[in-house]
């Protein structure tokens, strides 16, 4: 049987540092799969954007000419005119190539944005509720948004290698043609590379320590925020507000500080790429100059010479930028794949089964678990279809844990949970949980209508809408919104009462008729009456039903087949609400 880790040292992990030198090769082989379906786009690339740079790399050998030939006797206008018409059409060309280019770049790096996010999204669905123990909501975001963003991965994932392949062409071309100009004055123009290598390998340990700063700092904000605005309510209530806003300013110092270390730093290499180049033309006009007037190259010679050190300059500032944004890479996709390798602990067998048809039982045996103390001990009992069961004992008992150990949310430790005499995880998870309907002690609603949180994405007809309705005692409250079944219950439902709240999530799992139906003290906001007339209209509703309950409401008890009492996560007794009426617990927490 699969079992869940313990949670007794469940901190959150800290990433995995990206060696300076392993950190960029990782990065590009965890970006492999995602262009192996862009090929076509990958060989566009590949063939045009050598088409873009051999015509910008052309003209100054054209402008040499200009330059020379107007030395000499048999340069005329014509000849100057079509000197000066190729010029524009090669401007024109490496315009057009360009662009497109530059075109395919952008929507590729938006399409890798839109693809990273969207495996990462996946990936983290299927994931149990120990990695949200682990990992806070704040955090999860920023990976999810910051790290993979258009101008961090996703920009590395294409323009950045990219450009760092434009640069070695238009280096490439440069170095190609200014040989064939001269090769020693080409030699000395080019020792600046050298430099440039070099000041990378020493930097590039400092650039990656501040990007790891940086994204850690992101994620602290965010998870700050989250935590405050869910909480915004008791802030107001307890007059924590100023207290909120001076704990806020210094998460946003600390990020502050952080990034503006980033930022000095890269931009100190930025500069420093450029300035190599730039010591390069220094070069140029020093021993050019020299040449010209001892009359061993020709001033064309010199302009051209100046002009692909021109060139050279955005080439380098290129190529920095690539290992800048590299490493800031290899810690966006460290931070991702701590994510990605985050264990799926609950999943369908290969071979799962159906579920069965007909009426189903299902058997808690010796079930145990535990956090940093045990949460459950050695818990057995038996629910049917048709019966009520309910979970009682005192907050921290154990009762909601149990509840979620139905749907497989979480894994029993030891013992196990067996449906119609076979194991939960022999069953396909997804018709298993497609079976139930399940209202958590805190409903959930989305940022939506009260029609698409009932229907939550499954396509029903109105009748059934209708009944669900009626059975959750919502239909007598419709009329009270302006815009009926349309209206929009904002974030986490922030426009409804309590028991608003509550009816419209056990409408939600009503909707499809569940086999079972687990219900975590979900009508505690619920009056008396409205919920009465709620347990009248469940049990025609599915008479067939297996119903676990969590409440504390002693009229919600006297209805249940069958109590399960449940002290410090252990069974003390379990029958009918007069028979447990003699138990000291029972009397002091339901009858007192």
């Amino acid at each position: 049987m699969q079992q869940t880790q313990s949670l007794s040292s469940s901190a959150p992990r800290t990433p995995k540092k990206a060696s300076a030198h392993g950190g960029l090769q990782a990065t590009l082989g965890w970006l492999w799969p995602f262009w192996q379906p862009l090929r076509w786009r990958l060989s566009f690339l590949i063939l045009v954007t050598p088409l873009a740079v051999l015509f910008d790399v052309w003209v100054p050998m054209i402008t040499r000419g200009i330059f020379d030939q107007l030395q000499g006797s048999s340069f005329t206008p014509a000849l100057l005119r079509q000197q000066v018409l190729l010029i524009l059409g090669l401007g024109f060309l490496h315009f057009a190539f360009y662009l497109l280019v530059q075109s395919v770049r952008g929507v590729t790096n938006m399409h890798f944005e839109n693809a990273f996010r969207m495996r990462l999204s996946r990936v983290m669905i299927q994931l149990g509720q120990t990695f949200f123990y682990r990992f806070r909501t704040g955090d999860v975001t920023t990976r999810l948004i910051d790290d993979i963003s258009e101008k961090k991965l996703g920009w590395f994932a294409c323009s950045g290698i990219f450009r760092l392949y434009e640069a070695l062409l238009m280096i490439c071309g440069c170095l190609f043609f200014m040989t064939r100009l001269n090769p020693a004055l080409t030699l000395m123009t080019a020792l600046p590379l050298g430099f440039t290598a070099l000041f990378y390998v020493r930097s590039s340990r400092r650039t990656l320590h501040y990007s790891e700063q940086s994204q850690q700092a992101i994620s602290n904000l965010n998870s700050y925020l989250t935590s405050t605005l869910d909480g915004i309510r008791v802030l107001k209530a307890y007059d924590q507000e100023a207290r909120a806003s001076d704990a806020f300013a210094a998460v946003v110092e600390q990020q502050y500080h952080k990034e503006v270390a980033l930022a000095k730093v890269a931009s100190l290499l930025q500069l420093s790429y450029s300035r190599f180049a730039e010591l390069g033309m220094l070069l140029i006009f020093l021993a050019g100059g020299w040449l010209v007037i001892q009359g061993h190259i020709s001033l064309g010679d010199l302009i051209a010479f100046n002009a692909y050190i021109f060139m050279l300059i955005w080439p380098m500032v290129d190529i920095g930028q690539f290992f800048i944004k590299g490493r800031q890479a290899s810690v966006s996709v460290e931070r991702v794949r701590e994510l990605e390798d985050y264990p799926a602990e609950i999943t369908s067998a290969p071979e799962a089964l159906p579920l069965p048809e007909g009426p189903l039982q299902l058997h808690f045996e010796r079930v145990s678990y535990r956090f940093e103390r045990p949460a459950l001990q050695q818990v057995s009992f038996a629910a049917r279809s048709g019966e009520t069961v309910a979970l009682a004992g005192a907050i921290g008992a154990g009762k909601s844990l149990l509840l979620d150990m139905v749907p497989r949310m979480l894994e029993p430790q030891s013992g196990q949970i067996l449906l119609n005499q076979k194991p939960l995880s022999a069953y396909n998870l997804s018709a298993l949980r497609s079976s139930m309907g399940f209202v958590s002690q805190t409903p959930s609603l989305f940022s939506a209508s009260i029609r698409e949180n009932i229907l939550f994405g499954r396509e029903l007809d109105e009748a059934a809408l209708q009944e669900a309705l009626a059975v959750a005692q919502l239909e007598q409250d419709l009329p009270q919104f302006q815009d009926g079944l349309e209206t929009l219950v904002g974030q986490r439902g922030v426009k409804l009462s309590g028991g608003q709240k509550q009816r419209i999530a056990i409408a939600r799992a009503l909707i499809q008729r569940p086999r079972i139906l687990i219900l975590d003290d979900c009508t505690s906001a619920l009056d008396a009456e409205t919920e009465a007339r709620f347990w009248q209209a469940l049990h025609s509703f599915v008479p067939g039903m297996l119903v676990l309950v969590v409440t504390h409401r002693v009229r919600t008890l006297q209805r249940a087949d069958r109590i399960v009492l449940l002290q410090q996560g252990e069974v003390l007794a379990t029958g009918h609400h007069e028979e447990l009426s003699q138990q000291p617990l029972y009397q002091q927490l339901y009858l007192s």
